[in-house]
């Protein structure tokens, strides 16, 4: 009888977990809590987007907490730029979920033994590897995906280092660090559900943010990604101009660098534009159903 008892009891908390964690119709965009680093990730349905991976394992809580027990897919995995606090928490990524496709720019660091690991596990998984620049588009279900950067000119300052990089079998060019500055390559996309859209932009330097904005290639968003972790240099006043965000959300975590900078929080206390930091609210999530938005 006790026996049966506890068969009835673990059925029903199994139930509820289910039911608690049972997709709606509404868009989710998470942005984890994964210290000083970058973890994106785009929910509809059953459908997953991970934008970046964070430095470490971390961004495997954040997975957890948002994706049910029982989905094992994430549909896309985008990798602005190959920096450690943007891809360090990939590989564990990998090992637990099915990767069906991944989104990136070509660029990688020569000397970077864990981003080679990466690298080679796409090509053992057999994992579709696109390399798309300002234009492309990507969708998934009702999620829509325009790139903003980087330019087709931006790209080809690599033409003149090809000659002395290693080109992967799925396409990267490793370069030496000190040849270029995988900041400037960093993905920025336009991400829109319905009516409600952010920008989300990596790690873009400062001057290229300007330089979309004075080409009108910066739409006005909900929500914003401060780049760069609120890096004042990398958060211009043009950026904030062109986009007029109604939340600005910063992804950082103790570190050295000053981030966020205390311009960029004066800039956006003056602007009466609200903020949300990981590092004091944790996890970030912005819920739309197309037509509104709100914080959960």
């Amino acid at each position: 009888m006790k026996t049966k008892k506890l068969i009835i009891i673990l059925l029903l908390s199994l139930a509820f977990l289910v039911w608690q964690q049972r997709p709606d119709n509404n868009f989710h965009l998470i942005f984890c809590d994964v210290g000083q680093g970058d973890a994106i990730l785009l929910v509809h349905k059953n459908n997953q987007i991970l934008i970046d991976g964070g430095p470490n394992d971390a961004v495997l809580n954040c997975l957890a907490n948002n994706i049910p027990f029982w989905d094992r897919n994430i549909e896309m995995v985008i990798l602005t730029h190959p920096d450690a606090d943007h891809y360090g928490g990939l590989p564990e990524v990998f090992k637990r979920f099915k990767i069906q496709k991944l989104v990136s720019n070509p660029i990688g660091k020569k000397d970077d033994l864990l981003f080679k690991s990466l690298i080679s596990t796409l090509i053992e998984q057999k994992i579709d590897t696109h390399f798309l620049v300002q234009g492309d588009k990507i969708k998934l279900d009702l999620i829509e995906i325009d790139l903003v950067w980087p330019s087709e000119s931006k790209l080809l300052e690599l033409e003149s280092i090809k000659t002395i990089s290693e080109k992967t079998e799925n396409g990267f060019l490793l370069v030496d660090e000190s040849l270029i500055n995988a900041n400037e390559f960093s993905l920025g996309a336009k991400v829109s559900f319905g009516q409600f859209e952010a920008l989300l932009l990596g790690d873009l330097p400062g001057i290229y943010a300007q330089t979309l904005a004075w080409q009108n290639k910066l739409p006005k968003v909900e929500v914003l990604k401060a780049p760069h972790h609120g890096s004042g240099l990398d958060n211009p006043d043009e950026l904030y101009q062109a986009t007029k965000p109604q939340l600005v959300v910063i992804s950082v975590g103790k570190n050295t660098f000053g981030h966020p900078s205390a311009e960029l929080l004066e800039k956006l206390n003056n602007l009466e534009i609200k903020v949300k930091r990981t590092d004091e609210n944790g996890e970030v999530e912005i819920i739309s159903d197309g037509k509104i938005w709100w914080l959960k």
